[in-house]
Order: structure tokens, then sequence, then C-alpha cells
């Protein structure tokens, strides 16, 4: 009795290793909605999310079975260059400070990380981002191999945790984040000045959000699919031998073609080379 009551009161992932010890067959029902229930709890208490909680990363209910954090570009605002309704100055002394419901009216569901990963979950829309970073993942580690993408194989990416690392969405639709402040700081003042300012104060800041939520979820392997997210990153997991940059995935131009900057390798492959060194021990020298 005591022992179960113990096992009661202790967090989730604890709860899970007791019923694998006392009751496998239960512990094999409850794998897959076993779910650490702290994290949320702590990634709240990290101010930046208590003024923005729409950008708390995703945490899959099955994260602790692998600890991947997948960390992305940036969200974006639905506006193009002929109809920008915000922009650098509304942001650069207010989005750090306060929730600026009035600068994402209308976009509500495009910067929500977790809206976003839900939709693809539910096969809305075609995120080829998570698509192509999650097809590598079911083949290489859960040995699923398909050439569609199955509802099945959508929800593998359940574990997987995600968020952006610009902590402001791209001021543009489908833009980077930079090019969308070059744009903007130029159509306002004629330079860069602004787009820099702000660029070092997101990029700051990210920093800082991004350190927190790793201190937090302590993931086996931490992926950039993002080459700009990777080069602005210099927090404190930098060269962290988990973390790996990737190329994004979002096109087959930027995901499959050799770059420099990978030692000539494309991204997937560098992404693949992660996956089967962090989880693939017996067959892959590490």
């Amino acid at each position: 009795g005591g022992k179960a009551e113990a096992a009661a009161a202790a967090p989730a992932a604890w709860r899970g290793f007791y019923h694998m010890c006392v009751n496998p067959e239960k512990a094999k029902k409850e794998e897959h909605i076993m779910k650490p229930t702290n994290y949320d709890a702590l990634l709240q208490e990290i101010d930046f999310f208590q003024i923005h909680p729409h950008l708390i990363p995703y945490i899959g209910d099955r994260y602790e079975k692998y600890k991947i954090l997948h960390v992305a570009e940036s969200h974006y605002l639905n506006q193009t260059e002929s109809n920008m309704r915000v922009h650098i100055n509304d942001f650069i002394d207010d989005w750090f400070l306060r929730p600026c419901e009035d600068l994402i009216e209308g976009c509500e569901n495009w910067v929500d990380t977790r809206a976003v990963v839900k939709n693809f979950l539910a096969g809305i829309g075609r995120n080829t981002t998570i698509m192509n970073v999650l097809k590598p993942f079911c083949r290489i580690v859960l040995s699923k191999e398909g050439s569609r993408m199955s509802k099945e194989e959508r929800e593998c990416y359940q574990y997987f945790s995600f968020m952006n690392y610009f902590q402001m969405p791209s001021l543009l639709s489908g833009k980077k984040y930079w090019k969308s402040l070059e744009y903007d700081s130029k159509l306002c003042t004629g330079n860069k000045e602004s787009a820099y300012e702000m660029w070092n104060k997101c990029v700051q800041k990210s920093d800082a959000v991004l350190d927190a939520v790793i201190d937090i979820l302590e993931p086996t392997m931490i992926v950039f699919t993002s080459l700009s997210a990777g080069k602005a990153y210099s927090g404190r997991y930098k060269n962290d031998k988990r973390t790996v940059y990737t190329s994004h995935p979002q096109s087959p131009v930027s995901w499959n073609k050799p770059l420099k900057s990978l030692q000539n390798k494309t991204g997937k492959e560098v992404y693949e080379h992660a996956l089967k060194k962090f989880y693939c021990k017996g067959e892959f020298e590490r």
C-alpha cells in the first residue's frame, strides 16, 4: 500500500518506471500516454513564456523515450510586402516586455508553437519542415519505412519536443527572420540600423530562452534545422556534443544540397548521421 501511494505521488516518469517494475503489461499500455507533467509547470516559470505563452515549446507525449529537441527558425506573421500592418518599431521596445496581442492580431494560429504541431498531427496543412525531420527518424530509429506520411507516422512526432529559436515572428510570411527585418528597416528608414538593433535584441533574448528550455528538458539530442538560427545561437549549449546543426528542411534545395558550412554534406545527411550516432549504438561507431 505504501509503495503504491508513493508511486502515485511521484512524477509521471517515475510512476512509469514503477509500473514497469511491478506491472509490465500496464506499463506497456501506458507507454504511449506517459508524459512527465512537470515540464509545463517549469516552462511556464520562464519569464518570457509568462508574457508569450503561445511560444511555449511543444512537448510530445512520448518525448521521454528519445528526448529530441527540434529547434526550427521562427514563426511568421501573415503579412506580405504589399500589406504590412506592423513593423520593427512596433516590436522593438515592447515585444519582450508585454503580450502585444495587437501586433499578432489575425495571426494567432501562425505564432502558436503547439497549435502548429497539433495541426501537423491532425493532418491539417502540409508542414514539410516537420515531415522531413520525421521521415528519417521513423526510418532510422523506429525502422518504419513509408513513402507517404500516414497518421501513424505523423503521431511519431510525439517523440519530439519542438520550438523556434527566434522568439519573435518573422515580419513577412515565408521570409527568413533576418530578411524580414532587413526589408522592413530599409522600407521605413532607408537603412538597416533598426534591423540590426532588433536582431541583436532578439538573439540575446532567444539565447536565454533556449538555454532555459534545454536546462528543463535535458534533451539527448538538440537539432537545429535552420543554418541562420544555428549561426545566431551563442548560448551555453552552442558547442555541446548533443547539439547538431543542419539546414532548413522546408525545400529539397535547402535540405538535399551539399553546403560548405556543413563540410560539403547535405542537411539531411548531417541529421541522419546524428540519429544513427545517438540512437543506433550497435550499428554505428560513436
